[in-house]
């Protein structure tokens, strides 16, 4: 780990049509992004090998070609030897002050020798050509590091198509510790630099760069650039440049010997940080309360391939982190921090030094409880799968309110509302206590029924009155000024959750969606197509507002028919997209939640044909605008994965974004058999649900569901 990819340098000195040649070529590779180093074919295994590998001191045809190919040195007393399936020629170079060896690689396929490669030793001196990016990097400092060699190496594709320099270095403190520095040989531009710890011999051999080791490159990476190869008894390793413009980005590919794909490694700074791991950013958002994020130059290690394991749990890339945060004290240790992620990228385990509040990671389910006889409670399930049945009660030694109707999390604060106007406040990771409200006391009615809640800094925006009607409305709790103001034009605010999107409120209302500024007095009221009712809302993965809604409307024989759709509002322009669907959205009196859940562009929801005896769970598409097909079934009753049958689901579908599991409460009936239940979850698979498990009997009527992760 922390191993950057190695990088050989070469330079010319062939001919000066060559060189320009080669100049053109190397320019296109690095500036151009034109992959193609090498074109060799690799040779097949033992028996199989179309060329006829020659007897000891037989190297006819490669004598002949080398000849030809250095006709200005003396090669008659070069020596000869097979490395793998090349035949290699070593011999002096002699000149007027200096005598290099020079390695030259042949391939012969059918008589015919393909010369692939050249190393040229070039001693301790620093060329011309590359001496002053040399001079700029640490490494010429020899009081630190001493040059141990230099090597020029050329690569042919009938003519030359890489030439790059390699200066390798050793550390005067520790014989071990080892630098390598890559160099273009025709710019002097200092391609990337390793360090490593080795031993005199690190059992690795050359490996000639051929056509099945670039497709297996590209396999992974369309516009890589190897830069380098070398293979030991284990496999082999690629070295590879994968943005050549600017900020080159080293990155090391392992493959077994029979150039299987094992994974890549690479180092990058925080802050460029690829989009796919935006979950990485997200989690130190959501721990900013006791993990400190790193600074945006704060190095990352990512090692991303093959599935792999680790307690059981698989995931394709390791990222770690190792940093000091910042304005920590010079002594202060460095914290390291490990994540796991799936081939979703999404975070599936990490490790850390620091201490993490218990309900930092993991799921909260509201139960209102028994309206006759139950108080609320607050059921947490860990990230490792452990349940506390009232979380609550465990940090505080008391209940919740009676019938405890919805929870809102903001500012690392866990807001829970009851039915008789009781508000609490606790710390979103300790759940311990800060304050509780009785609205009544600032002036609320005690005969209002408060339902829903949301919050935007220090102001908590209550819907209350009745189930329906023009009674209800929305209005404004001032946590600093422990004052409440009404919101002019939110009646008939529905019994059902709210939406926040960049301090933004956003309401069901009837046929309607009532939009709240943070300041305002009034409520901007936004008519649904169609006039359709019993609107949900869910927050969109870009930013909008996901709407789901039914009305009806006349067909040519002036029969009335349902007119049930998904339907997104653009937030700026409060235009609506809709879809159509053959499925029934109305709700029921229990519904106080969101009949809809989403995931990226998937909607799911149940299906609301309340006389079946099935429970089944249904996926729509929003991309797609035919209703013939635009919505499938997922999941054939729910009921399979219970002991009972003909259960009741109850309120909402919740999913996890990060983990992509969706979450079901059912219930056996009401009355008593309400205490018989199960809380079931899935992983979503594409266009199914996969059960993974289920919690039996621990819910008393879920009003609620909400991730730490979505947050």
């Amino acid at each position: 780990m922390g191993v950057i990819p190695k990088f050989k340098i070469t330079k010319s000195y062939l001919n000066y049509d060559r060189k320009m040649r080669r100049k053109f070529i190397l320019f296109a590779m690095v500036f151009l992004g034109v992959v193609g180093l090498q074109s060799c074919e690799k040779l097949p295994d033992a028996g199989t090998d179309p060329e006829v590998k020659p007897e000891v001191g037989e190297f006819t045809t490669a004598k002949v070609q080398l000849t030809n190919d250095y006709p200005h040195y003396n090669v008659e007393d070069a020596t000869w030897k097979i490395k793998d399936s090349y035949q290699v020629a070593t011999f002096t170079a002699k000149t007027k002050s200096t005598t290099p060896e020079i390695s030259v690689w042949y391939k012969v396929i059918n008589e015919t020798a393909h010369r692939r490669l050249d190393v040229l030793n070039c001693g301790i001196t620093i060329p011309e050509s590359i001496r002053e990016a040399f001079t700029a990097t640490t490494y010429a400092n020899n009081t630190i590091w001493l040059i141990r060699d230099i090597e020029l190496e050329n690569r042919y594709d009938d003519g030359i198509s890489a030439s790059i320099y390699e200066v390798e270095l050793i550390s005067i403190a520790s014989k071990h510790l080892r630098a390598e520095l890559h160099f273009d040989a025709e710019t002097g531009k200092m391609l990337f630099s390793k360090e490593t710890i080795s031993k005199e011999d690190d059992g690795e051999d050359r490996y000639v760069i051929d056509a099945a080791l670039e497709t297996a490159v590209r396999s992974e990476y369309p516009e890589a650039i190897i830069v380098d190869a070398s293979k030991d008894n284990y496999g082999i390793e690629a070295d590879v440049i994968i943005k050549p413009e600017v900020d080159s980005l080293e990155v090391e590919m392992l493959f077994a010997l029979d150039l299987k794909y094992i994974n890549s490694e690479y180092d990058i700074e925080y802050s460029k940080l690829p989009k796919q791991y935006s979950a990485i950013n997200d989690w130190f958002v959501a721990m900013s309360h006791a993990h400190p994020a790193p600074a945006g130059s704060d190095e990352v290690e990512i090692v991303t391939g093959a599935e792999m394991t680790v307690s059981d749990i698989k995931y394709t890339s390791l990222i770690t982190i190792e940093y000091k945060p910042e304005l920590s004290d010079d002594d202060a240790d460095e914290i390291e921090i490990l994540f796991y992620l799936d081939g979703n990228n999404t975070i599936v385990k990490y490790e850390t030094e620091l201490a993490v509040e218990k309900y930092s990671n993991g799921t909260f389910i509201l139960n209102e409880g028994n309206m006759s006889s139950d108080v609320g409670s607050l059921i947490f399930i860990s990230a490792n799968g452990s349940i506390d049945e009232d979380a609550y009660f465990t940090e505080n030694g008391e209940n919740l309110p009676w019938l405890t109707q919805d929870m809102f999390r903001s500012n690392n604060k866990l807001y829970i509302i009851g039915h008789s106007g009781d508000l609490v406040v606790v710390d979103a990771h300790t759940l311990k206590l800060i304050k509780k409200y009785n609205l009544s006391d600032y002036g609320l009615s005690s005969t209002q029924i408060t339902t829903h809640l949301a919050v935007i800094d220090d102001n908590v925006f209550i819907r209350h009155g009745k189930n329906t009607g023009s009674a209800s409305s929305i209005s404004k709790f001032n946590l600093t000024t422990e004052t409440i103001t009404g919101i002019a034009a939110t009646a008939y605010a529905s019994n059902n959750r709210m939406v926040v999107l960049d301090d933004i409120i956003y309401s069901p209302a009837g046929n309607s969606v009532l939009v709240i500024k943070k300041d305002a007095e009034i409520a901007e009221v936004i008519k649904v197509p169609n006039d359709r009712q019993f609107i949900t809302l869910r927050a969109a993965d870009d930013g909008d507002l996901w709407v789901s809604g039914y009305g009806y409307y006349l067909d040519d024989s002036w029969s009335q028919k349902s007119d049930n759709a998904i339907m997104k509002m653009d937030v700026d322009t409060r235009e609506f997209t809709s879809n159509i669907i053959p499925y029934n959205l109305r709700g029921s009196y229990f519904d106080q939640s969101p009949i809809i859940a989403a995931l990226g562009n998937k909607v799911y929801f149940y299906d609301r044909e309340f006389a079946s005896t099935t429970r089944n769970i249904l996926c729509h598409d929003f991309e797609n605008r035919d209703p013939n097909t635009n919505t499938k079934m997922i999941l054939e009753d729910i009921n399979v994965h219970t002991e009972y049958k003909n259960g009741t689901t109850y309120n909402e579908i919740g999913i996890n974004k990060q983990t992509k599991k969706l979450y079901v409460n059912m219930l056996k009936g009401f009355k008593n058999d309400y205490q018989t239940n199960d809380i079931l979850i899935f992983n979503i698979k594409r266009d199914t649900l996969e059960f993974e498990k289920s919690y039996a009997n621990k819910l008393h009527f879920p009003s609620a569901i909400q991730f730490t992760s979505n947050y």
